[in-house]
């Protein structure tokens, strides 16, 4: 009886304790089968996620080399949809259930998305302009990069994944061994319910166990699925595991190389490469390699490959092993070299540019200094190319300019180097050249090119060249001056009659003549830049009382140096000369808009303004474009309070152009006035088709109004030749009280000159 109580009771305390153990064995079923779903929900989500942004790059990569419009659709079409394919597979992961860490690095991510995708949107907006250089920059200097940062968060998220099931797997474990523990303990008291309750607890096991290599294949497929390759080795530098795309870089077989050294997988590569590798793994932190590995398959195709190593750390600080992750980035730096070699060379001609061309200047000049050894530099514009561009086009003028390319690099020697500035323009350093040598070599140049006959459609050209040399020795001083000196000597070649060669002459006047010009070609240029150009004013008073005008102001310029005033007629030949007026003048009247807008909120009253227009600028869409564009824009200006000016021989000289300028400005509503009328080539017969407003009479006829009767009457015959063509006229030069009663007398309409005031800055009237 009390076996049988003992008995039952054993039995009851049996089945008790395997009714608690049979429910924490569902329990932790339970939760490795969520634990399990939900990871690999997790981890499929964010191998899409990764691949997606690997696939997105790539295809923002292949739109910035592609010129074929409708493979560039096709592929923008993929990229758009490895975006949408990213933020489906980031939402359905932001949807599920995550743990403070996980939500933590998702936000990361987050925002070095938010910082990558602006950068991809600005690149496809500059393919989308065909400005596939800037595009092919911020690609390669941040898009890249940026990227790349995205895709390291990834795959940090989904280290942390596999970390974290790895912890949660560990304690399941645990809790199946009490669990077992207790079924033995049970199974010593009662054998038949320990028989029962052990083989339940190995079905459950067995269960848990196919479970736990599933986990594995995952995990697996997980590592095989990744784009980059990845090795594992023991302390001993032992290849534990290496997946495919390992095996892909290093042209290896996993079966082969298991258990082999790490090392191995680099045999026959350089010995620098192996010391490296070396001094990485003993290292216990995480080492990117100082340079890129060279990895060459059996067949002789070679990858560039980056390294990083990360040492697998035991809590007493032992070093157990390392995971290796190689990443090919072989495309990149083909595309690295590629643009550095955009960036050196002229696209035309395949030679050197100008930014390159300099660098070696340098180099030499250095050399010269250090060694003693001179040089020569030559400079080499060359004659009636513009005869080509213009009657056969700029195809014509390209193809001759690769011609000629290759004609004068004929005449060098092989350490000689040859570089196209832009344009016409060429530059060669010929080392350890002498200049009598230097002279042979030109003249054997411009030989060849004069022999040269280039032939286009039905026309056939002859050309010449233009060159200037400069010894380049211990005493040069810098890029610049031997730049400014080579170019002065081109310069006067040119001057002497084309076809020939000029060596520099230091003290030559036409040399000193030039550089000064040269100078203040970079003055100007920075005058603009650095805003020194300063606005000045001189009244211009109406003297007809019949017809009252606001006051009325011709707008003048003035270079100011560090408070020292220059005037025009020191800057303006050379701002002509080298076609620099159209920027003076958008200067002008960028300036001047800003003024009469700052006096108008000042002033109730109104004001005249007269601007000048240079002849260049006639010719010049970017000034039409800002005149009309400032006209546009200030709606409230009175637009027939301003008034543009341009000379006599400016209008006579383009005479086409001129009208059309004149025609378009005037129909925004702005006057026009012909200044220095009478200067040189007038005719009053020119007048009727052009539709100016106002002539203002040049200085020269009325100095002497008073005294000449020459002055008077021809003055008067342009007044009234303009009072019957409905245009006002302006008297240039009042410098007295004799000379304003005369043209008043003659019923001039408005009079300008130090009489009636002197130029002073535009300041003073604000």
């Amino acid at each position: 009886m009390l076996l049988l109580i003992s008995f039952t009771s054993i039995l009851l305390v049996t089945f008790a304790a395997l009714a608690l153990i049979s429910v924490q064995i569902k329990e932790t079923h339970s939760s490795i089968n969520q634990i399990v779903t939900s990871n690999n929900q997790k981890s499929r989500l964010l191998v899409e996620m990764q691949q997606a942004a690997r696939e997105r790059s790539l295809a923002l990569y292949s739109m910035v080399n592609i010129k074929d419009p409708f493979e560039y659709d096709d592929i923008r079409i993929k990229y758009d949809r490895y975006a949408e394919k990213f933020i489906k597979a980031r939402e359905t992961l932001l949807s599920m259930s995550l743990t403070e860490e996980e939500i933590e690095l998702i936000k990361h991510q987050g925002k070095l998305s938010r910082l990558a995708v602006p950068l991809q949107n600005i690149i496809i907006k500059f393919i989308d302009k065909e400005r596939f250089k800037e595009a092919i920059d911020i690609l390669i200097n941040k898009s890249i990069p940026s990227q790349n940062a995205v895709l390291s968060q990834i795959a940090k998220i989904i280290d942390f994944q596999r970390n974290n099931n790895q912890k949660i797997v560990s304690q399941l474990e645990k809790k199946l061994d009490k669990n077992i523990i207790i079924i033995i303990l049970i199974s010593i008291t009662i054998f038949i319910l320990t028989s029962l309750t052990s083989a339940y607890v190995i079905s459950r096991i067995t269960k848990t166990e196919t479970q736990l290599f599933f986990e594995k294949e995952l995990a697996q497929t997980t590592l095989n699925s990744i784009g980059d390759g990845v090795i594992t080795v023991d302390k001993n530098y032992l290849i534990q595991t290496i997946n495919h795309v390992a095996e892909m870089l290093t042209d290896t077989k996993k079966q082969d190389v298991i258990g082999k050294s790490i090392l191995s997988i680099y045999e026959g590569e350089n010995p620098k490469q192996r010391t490296e590798i070396n001094k990485n793994l003993e290292s216990k932190g995480i080492q990117r390699s100082l340079f890129d590995f060279t990895l060459t398959k059996k067949d002789g195709a070679k990858f560039e490959v980056e390294h990083t190593i990360a040492p697998i750390i035991a809590k007493d600080k032992d070093v157990l092993g390392a995971v290796i992750i190689l990443r090919d980035v072989t495309e990149v730096r083909t595309m690295e070299k590629r643009l550095s070699y955009q960036a050196s060379h002229d696209a035309l001609t395949g030679l050197i540019n100008r930014r390159e061309f300099e660098l070696r200047l340098k180099q030499t000049i250095r050399n010269a200094q250090v060694e003693n050894i001179s040089h020569s530099i030559c400079f080499l514009d060359l004659d009636k190319f513009k005869i080509i561009n213009d009657t056969s086009g700029h195809a014509a003028g390209d193809e001759f300019l690769k011609q000629i390319s290759k004609t004068i690099q004929s005449s060098l020697r092989q350490t000689d180097i040859l570089a196209r500035l832009g344009g016409d323009e060429f530059a060669i350093i010929l080392d350890s050249c002498s200049i009598y040598q230097a002279t042979n070599i030109c003249n054997q140049i411009i030989k060849t090119i004069k022999d040269t006959r280039f032939s286009w459609g039905k026309n056939s050209f002859e050309s010449g060249a233009s060159i200037g040399i400069v010894p380049i020795t211990k005493l040069t001083a810098s890029v610049s001056e031997v730049m400014s000196s080579v170019d002065a000597a081109c310069y006067e070649a040119k001057d002497k009659g084309r076809n020939r060669i000029q060596v520099f002459e230091p003290d030559n006047a036409e040399f000193i003549q030039h550089q000064a010009e040269t100078s203040w070609i970079q003055r100007i240029k920075n005058a603009i830049s650095e805003n020194h150009f300063e606005l000045y004013f001189q009244e211009i008073r109406n003297i007809n009382p019949d017809y009252p005008t606001p006051k009325t102001i011709e707008l003048l310029i003035r270079l100011n140096e560090d408070g020292n005033i220059v005037y025009p007629d020191s800057f303006i030949p050379t701002a002509e000369r080298y076609n620099l007026m159209p920027m003076i003048d958008e200067w002008v009247i960028s300036n001047t808009f800003d003024f009469i807008n700052r006096y108008t909120d000042i002033h109730d009253n109104d004001i005249r303004v007269a601007i000048n227009l240079s002849g260049q600028s006639l010719s010049e869409d970017s000034v039409l474009n800002l005149i009309t564009s400032k006209l546009r824009k200030n709606k409230q200006l009175k637009k027939e309070l301003i008034c543009f000016e341009i000379t006599e021989t400016a209008a006579i000289a383009n005479m086409s152009k001129a009208v059309e300028f004149i025609a378009e400005i005037k129909q925004m509503g702005c006057k026009f006035s012909l200044d220095d009328f009478g200067s040189g080539l007038s005719s009053f017969s020119y007048l009727k088709n052009m539709p100016i407003d106002n002539i203002k009479i040049d200085g020269i006829f009325i100095r002497e109004i008073n005294t000449e009767p020459t002055n008077r009457v021809f003055v008067e015959s342009i007044h009234n030749i303009s009072k019957i063509m409905g245009i006002k006229t302006t008297a240039e030069y009042v410098e007295n009280e004799a000379i304003l009663e005369c043209i008043k007398s003659i019923g001039i309409d408005y009079a300008q000159g130090y009489h009636i005031s002197k130029p002073a800055p535009v300041k003073n009237l604000l």
